[in-house]
């Protein structure tokens, strides 16, 4: 980015700077430095919190034509209902048993994602006695539910740079 020579006579200008100050400029000396390290290293100030896509694989898809949907959410009393998706997503398998999809943007942070595939093609989850999907669906950490439902701290993970996949296996 910079030449040698370039970098030696900034910071000659930065120790002259420091040096030419006096004791009524001192209060405006902060400000001067922070705009200084801007301008010799733009992205060591960070403002805005980090957003990269996040990816979320559905996998082991019977029917490889239906679509899925993808709920991604944000806390624990949005968990679960449609009308208060953080993000969301629909991705068609186009005859794979695996499908993908990348939600833009997505601050680091803790997320909890649920999932079905629309085999009717409704455009909602369609369940049988007692709540129990008739159509495929999935949970973030792979949560089975067995006597319970899922709940945002069962299917909950941290997104962060390190962790930017989460692999879902779907439910039949």
């Amino acid at each position: 980015m910079f030449s040698r020579r370039e970098k030696k006579e900034t910071k000659y200008i930065v120790i002259k700077i420091i040096l030419n100050i006096k004791p009524f400029e001192m209060q405006t000396f902060p400000a001067w430095l922070l705009l200084l390290s801007l301008l010799i290293n733009p992205k060591s100030v960070s403002v805005l919190p980090e957003k990269k896509p996040l990816t979320i694989a559905v996998q082991q898809l019977k029917n490889t034509t239906a679509g899925i949907y993808v709920a991604v959410y944000k806390n624990t009393q949005d968990f679960g209902k449609t009308d208060k998706i953080y993000r969301g997503a629909k991705i068609v398998p186009n005859g794979k048993t695996r499908a993908t999809v990348d939600i833009p943007d997505l601050e680091y942070g803790i997320y909890a994602i649920a999932v079905y595939q629309d085999i009717n093609g409704n455009g909602k989850l369609d369940t049988g006695l007692f709540g129990i999907p008739k159509e495929p669906y999935g949970f973030s950490n792979n949560f089975k539910p067995v006597f319970s439902g899922p709940t945002f701290e069962k299917c909950r993970f941290t997104y962060s740079e390190q962790n930017a996949l989460v692999t879902i296996n779907i439910l039949q």
